[in-house]
C-alpha cells in the first residue's frame, strides 16, 4: 500500500508481489560498502529480483566517489538495470564511465577507469594528469549506442523561450580595497577582527564570500561586510521591477542568512540543507500556493528533483561551481509544465572570482581544477583570483 511509507528495513522482510524502493543518492555515500541505507538496500537486492533504475546518473559520474561505488556495488545483485540522464558528459567523455559501469562494464569493455582514461583520452600537460583531447571517440560510441536511446524535450513539449543574462556589478571602493586586500595579503580585517586565508583554496572561498557581501572568520562567525553591498541593491532593483515569483538561487547557508535579512519585506520562502525534511516541504508548498513570492533556496538542497514552474525569474545570487549543478537548477522553471518564458539572470561582481566562475561554466571547466592549475603552473595568484 503506496499510501503508507514503511523503512526500507521492513522491506527488506521475505513478501510477495512487486514493490517500489526509492533511495536518495545521498543517502550511499556514508561509508564504501556499508551505511544504514546501502546495507538495507543492498539485502532487498540480494533477496528479490530486482530492477535498478539510477535517476540523475550524473550524479555518479566520479568514480573514486563513494556513492558512485556503492551504486556499483547494488547494480551487481540486480538483474535489470537502467541510467536516466539529461546530462551524460556533463564535463567531458570520460564522464561516462562510472555511469556505464553501473549499467554493465561489459559495455564499454574495460573494467578500470585508468583503463578507460587510457583508451579513450591523451593526457599531458602538469605531471602528465590534464587531459589534452581524446581519442577513439567513434569507437565509444558504437559500443554504447545499442544500449542508450534519447529523446529531447522539444520532441516530447514545446517548451517556451528561456533568456539568460549577466549582470555586471562595481564593486565599491571599500569592498575593492577589502578584495584586494585578500588578494595581495591574503588578510582582511572586518569588525576588527583579522581574517586570514593561508591557503589557496581557503583565500578563494573567503573571495566568493566577499563577492557576495559577507565572510566567515576561522570559528565559523558570520560577519557581514561593511556598507551598503552592490549585489543588495541590484537584486533589489530586479525584485522591484517585476511582480512574478522568483527563485533566488545561493551556494551557502551564509548567502540565504544575508538575504533573509534583506528581503523582510517580501513574503520569502526558505529551501535548504538546514531545514528538516519536513520544514522544506512546507517551505516548497508556501511557494508553490503563491502564499511566498520568493524561495530563496541552496542549489545543494533545491538544485535537482524539484518542479518548480510557478516562477518566471531565476536570479544566481551566486554561481555553483559546476555546470551541471547550473543547468539542473535553472531546470527547476524551465520545465514541463512552464508556460511562460523564463528569464535567468546571474549577478557577477566585476574584478571578482565571480568572473572566472562564469567563464569556467560556459567552458564546462571545474573552477577549483581552474585555480589549481593556474597556481601550479606558476600564474600569478592575483590574475587567477581578480
Amino acid at each position: 500500500d503506496s499510501s503508507k511509507p514503511v523503512t526500507l528495513k521492513e522491506l527488506a522482510k521475505p513478501k510477495e508481489g512487486h514493490f517500489l524502493v526509492s533511495v536518495g543518492v545521498d543517502s550511499l555515500q556514508v561509508k564504501e560498502g556499508g551505511g544504514k541505507a546501502f546495507d538495507a538496500v543492498f539485502e532487498i537486492a540480494k533477496k528479490y529480483n530486482c530492477m535498478l533504475i539510477v535517476d540523475e546518473a550524473h550524479g555518479v559520474k566520479n568514480h573514486n566517489a563513494i556513492r558512485s561505488i556503492n551504486c556499483c556495488l547494488i547494480a551487481q545483485m540486480c538483474k535489470i538495470r537502467g541510467i536516466l540522464t539529461g546530462t551524460p558528459t556533463p564535463k567531458d567523455i570520460l564522464d561516462l564511465y562510472s555511469q556505464f559501469h553501473i549499467l554493465d562494464p561489459d559495455i564499454i569493455g574495460v573494467y578500470n577507469y585508468y583503463a578507460f582514461r587510457a583508451q579513450y583520452a591523451v593526457m599531458g600537460g602538469y605531471e602528465g594528469k590534464q587531459v589534452l583531447t581524446y581519442k577513439n571517440e567513434d569507437e565509444l560510441m558504437n559500443r554504447i549506442k545499442p544500449y542508450t536511446d534519447s529523446m529531447t524535450l522539444d520532441e516530447i513539449t514545446e517548451l517556451p523561450e528561456i533568456i539568460y543574462q549577466s549582470r555586471y556589478i562595481d564593486m565599491t571602493d571599500d569592498l575593492k580595497k577589502a578584495y584586494l586586500d585578500m588578494v595581495r595579503d591574503r588578510l582582511v580585517e572586518v569588525d576588527g577582527k583579522q581574517i586570514e586565508a593561508t591557503q589557496v583554496i581557503a583565500m578563494y572561498s573567503k573571495l566568493r564570500q566577499m563577492a557576495n557581501g559577507f565572510i566567515y572568520d576561522s570559528e565559523r562567525n558570520y560577519h557581514e561586510l561593511p556598507g551598503n553591498h552592490p549585489k543588495k541593491r541590484e537584486l533589489l532593483d530586479i525584485l522591484e521591477g517585476t511582480n512574478c515569483q522568483v527563485i533566488v538561487w545561493c551556494n551557502t547557508h551564509g548567502e540565504v542568512h544575508a538575504l533573509n535579512e534583506l528581503l523582510k519585506g517580501y513574503t520569502v520562502a526558505n529551501h535548504h540543507g538546514k531545514l528538516s525534511t519536513d520544514q522544506r516541504s512546507a517551505e516548497i508548498a508556501r511557494f508553490k500556493s503563491g502564499e511566498a513570492r520568493i524561495l530563496v533556496a541552496t542549489i545543494a538542497a533545491t538544485g535537482t528533483g524539484l518542479t518548480l514552474t510557478e516562477a518566471k525569474l531565476e536570479v544566481f545570487y551566486s554561481l555553483p561551481l559546476s555546470y551541471t549543478d547550473y543547468l539542473q537548477a535553472v531546470k527547476r522553471c524551465h520545465r514541463i509544465g512552464q508556460h511562460s518564458t523564463v528569464t535567468v539572470i546571474n549577478l557577477l561582481m566585476k574584478g571578482t572570482i565571480e568572473e572566472k566562475i562564469s567563464a569556467a561554466l560556459l567552458l564546462k571547466k571545474d573552477i577549483l581544477e581552474y585555480v589549481l592549475e593556474s597556481v601550479k603552473t606558476g600564474v600569478d595568484i592575483t590574475e587567477v583570483m581578480s
